[in-house]
């Protein structure tokens, strides 16, 4: 077996170290011996759920052995600056996908993706690296995905899509086929994208449209209910 350790040890985290054991239940023979978390926000202690937390990223950039490394992060400007500041030679980054997974045919893959319970991909797919796939989320054909990009869960992506780096995808959203998402977009839970996205925006709703112009208008009805009273 292969040491093993997960970076986060937040809620995410722990659901990541329950597919590492499911990885191990689904095999003859298991692969990863899970040795614990690393995080900054969190003390050293052996007491903590799931295993112990062995300390910050200073501990991790100095850990002696060969060691595969997981990052269980849901923002994805956090999880690139972690994994910038992750300078240890010895680190190796698995990607890790469930057991109840389905993926048909992804013939380009990065490194440390992670691909938790009932995800499904189907043909034709590119991945890049450091990308999180929740619970549920679909990836049909010919979709093209950077790198460090976040799926919270049942996110459905429709085919021929195109999605760039650092975005974050809310529960349930939808993107409509043939579209392209930018880079450092926020699309919140629920949304419907029916356009195609540039970079750097915040959408909300369906059809998903800047956050910015819901809040507008939500203070501009309150605005004239009080003109009213």
């Amino acid at each position: 077996m292969k040491d093993i350790a997960i970076y986060g040890a937040g809620g995410f985290g722990r659901e990541v170290a329950c597919l590492i054991e499911r990885i191990n239940k689904a095999r003859e023979t298991p692969i990863w011996n899970f040795i614990g978390f690393f995080d900054d926000g969190i003390p050293s202690t052996n007491d903590y759920p799931q295993g112990p937390v062995l300390g910050d990223i200073n501990v991790l950039n100095t850990w002696k052995t060969s060691l595969s490394i997981t990052v269980a992060i849901g923002s994805p400007k956090t999880l690139k600056s972690i994994v910038d500041n992750i300078t240890n030679k010895k680190i190796d980054y698995p990607n890790l996908v469930d057991p109840s997974a389905v993926l048909y045919e992804i013939p380009q893959i990065g490194i440390g993706n992670i691909i938790t319970a009932n995800c499904v991909f189907t043909t034709n797919i590119k991945l890049g690296s450091y990308n999180i796939f929740n619970i549920g989320t679909i990836i049909p054909h010919d979709v093209i995905i950077g790198d460090f990009n976040v799926f919270n869960p049942y996110v459905n992506v429709s085919g021929n899509t195109f999605i760039g780096n650092r975005n974050l995808f809310g529960v349930k959203c939808t993107i409509i086929q043939g579209k392209t998402i930018g880079d450092n977009n926020n699309i919140g839970a629920g949304s419907v994208v029916l356009n195609s996205i540039d970079s750097c925006k915040s959408l909300l709703g369906n059809p998903a449209i800047n956050s910015i112009l819901i809040l507008k208008e939500y203070f501009r009805i309150v605005k004239k209910e009080k003109q009213a009273k």
